[in-house]
């Protein structure tokens, strides 16, 4: 996967093609799972007025009657089932679609039925890798031309090398422990970007919550005691510091950080930098892989394969 990642940058000069118009609309919504569903979390993140919401589920949200948005099909793979039942539901409904994927029985189903699509390059990547590709599409089909500008810059400039380095570092400190990634609510998307990736490359378990909901209650799951000491001593929060961040949250981030160093709980600081809020989101999103990808090396595991989601695929076939 390094080589995935020595080559991420190259994706922010990919031209989407998409074929067939898009219906014009004032809504969207993007139904997609998994990594299919990062490029909408994460955009939504950087700009608040792109106008969608996240779809992940079967079927389609509640819509009121009258309404007509378009639904924004996302599968990396193309045959995500949740994703096709949406597919289905929207045909049914006679709303507008467009589809985004690499291949598979969603593409197909754009095809046969004259859904306006953009096809993903077939790399043989997972899509958590694939995410500036699917981020330019998604851009794209919105119409977001300025967005779409200020992302492809942001990703001309990652230093990956770099981004690789403070990975591994990261890494060292990560081993054999059971990492919590904690933000502020207005970096939820690259929080949960970093529990994904921890889960799927480096194939551990990890978990996610920002501030300053935590602050109301996950933070009593460290009043560490002696009785519980050997739940919690394998725990090491990771906290993803912004200096964008309301002062007031930075300050609760600061507070949980110095509370779990005081019950003797591990803590990692992380800063998150760049020169825009794309910049800042990518090289974030980077680095979490990167950690991830040191891991699995550490753990001498497949950081590229997911098979225990495939079995599980499998296991859901009747």
């Amino acid at each position: 996967m390094e080589e995935q990642l020595l080559a991420f940058p190259g994706q922010f000069s990919w031209e989407p093609k998409l074929v067939g118009a898009v219906s014009s609309f004032k809504h969207a919504v993007v139904c997609g799972m998994g990594g299919s569903a990062l490029q909408a979390r994460l955009l939504h993140a950087v700009d608040p007025s792109l106008p969608f919401t996240l779809h992940q589920d079967y079927g389609l949200p509640y819509i009121p009657d009258g309404d007509k948005p378009l639904i924004i099909l996302s599968s990396y793979s193309g045959g995500t089932e949740e994703v096709l039942d949406s597919a289905h539901e929207a045909m049914t409904r006679g709303f507008p679609s467009a589809v985004v994927a690499s291949g598979g029985a969603l593409l197909d189903f754009a095809r046969g039925n004259n859904i306006p699509h953009i096809e993903l390059p077939k790399e043989n990547i997972q899509p958590r890798i694939a995410i500036g590709y699917a981020m330019l599409a998604l851009l794209r089909i919105l119409g977001a031309t300025e967005q779409e500008a200020k992302l492809r810059t942001a990703g001309a400039a990652l230093q990956v090398p770099e981004i690789l380095s403070e990975g591994a570092s990261l890494a060292e400190r990560l081993m054999n422990r059971l990492p919590i990634v904690y933000g502020s609510t207005a970096n939820t998307a690259i929080a949960y970007f970093w529990k994904i990736a921890l889960n799927e490359t480096a194939k551990i378990p990890a978990f996610t919550n920002v501030v300053p909901e935590l602050c109301h209650n996950e933070l009593c799951g460290y009043d560490v005691v002696p009785a519980t000491e050997s739940v919690s001593k394998n725990i090491d929060g990771i906290f993803l510091h912004d200096a964008a961040d309301h002062p007031r949250n930075e300050k609760r981030l600061t507070l949980v950080e110095d509370l779990m160093k005081e019950k003797g709980l591990g803590t990692v600081r992380v800063n998150l930098a760049g020169a825009d809020p794309y910049e800042k989101m990518l090289s974030a999103v980077l680095l979490g892989v990167s950690v991830a990808l040191a891991l699995a090396h550490a753990y001498g595991v497949p950081d590229a394969e997911v098979p225990l989601i495939e079995d599980f695929k499998k296991r859901m076939v009747s």
